[in-house]
């Protein structure tokens, strides 16, 4: 697990935190001007910043469930491409997950395109092949003093079937993982947002405290077709999850954008 450290300015009045990933860059059906819309919505945001899920290169291979002759960019170029597209916003990126896709290749070459991307971005402390565990300070505690502190984990994940409940319970499992304040799961391809609450153990000063955890789902840049039209799957939904948080008094809701 990679563990990430956001030390933001104390004038910072809220923060708001783009879910992206499901990229699928080099398939034909990657939606390439919803891509834009989004980057360009993070560059003119000052108070914007982006966790990336995986998944953003398509890397279908000979013996992989996409077409290996339908994608549309060859795996260097994929890379290429990804570079391009987040060299605008590479200092607003929380952290980077490699997704399944990405990991084709790895398994089969040792290669990973995902890494080879973040060295060329200058954000390779911010970049896993696993998770990431960000620590987000920014704005000022009223309560205790000094910055505002936010934990969020990011995973690319797995599994979810095709139903919206086991893509949601999905997320939901993360609370297994680690104990945080937000979890961000794609993988799913379904936009989502949710929060539970549970009772945590103060062991410094012997009592029970209570905590909320929120709990995002990611989208999908991907038009409808191939095989997810032939297996007859659900079309995506190309939003995705915003997060915000809030100084002062530790506050974090996430809408669907």
């Amino acid at each position: 697990m990679r563990t990430v450290s956001i030390n933001l300015p104390e004038t910072l009045d809220s923060l708001d935190i783009h879910v992206l990933g499901d990229w699928h860059v080099g398939d034909p059906l990657c939606d390439y001007d919803t891509l834009a819309c989004d980057i360009d919505r993070i560059v003119a945001a000052p108070n914007a910043l982006c966790v990336l899920g995986g998944d953003l290169c398509d890397m279908a291979l000979r013996n992989s469930v996409g077409a290996v002759y339908g994608n549309d960019v060859d795996p260097m170029g994929q890379v290429e491409a990804i570079v391009d597209l987040l060299s605008p916003i590479k200092d607003k990126i929380v952290c980077m997950v490699r997704g399944n896709h990405e990991n084709r290749v790895y398994k089969q070459t040792g290669v990973d395109p995902l890494a080879f991307a973040a060295v060329q971005l200058g954000i390779s402390d911010r970049y896993s092949e696993t998770s990431a565990l960000a620590f987000i300070a920014f704005g000022h505690d009223t309560k205790h003093g000094g910055p505002l502190l936010y934990t969020l984990y990011a995973v690319h994940g797995s599994g979810g079937g095709r139903k919206i409940g086991g893509k949601l319970q999905a997320a939901a499992d993360l609370v297994s993982v680690i104990d945080c304040d937000i979890y961000c799961h794609n993988h799913v391809h379904l936009p989502g947002a949710f929060k539970t609450a549970t009772r945590r153990i103060d062991y410094g000063h012997k009592k029970v405290t209570y905590a909320e955890h929120l709990f995002v789902t990611g989208g999908s840049t991907l038009e409808y077709g191939g095989y997810a039209e032939a297996g007859a799957m659900s079309p995506p939904s190309k939003s995705h999850p915003v997060i915000h948080l809030t100084s002062g008094k530790k506050r974090f809701s996430a809408t669907i954008l």
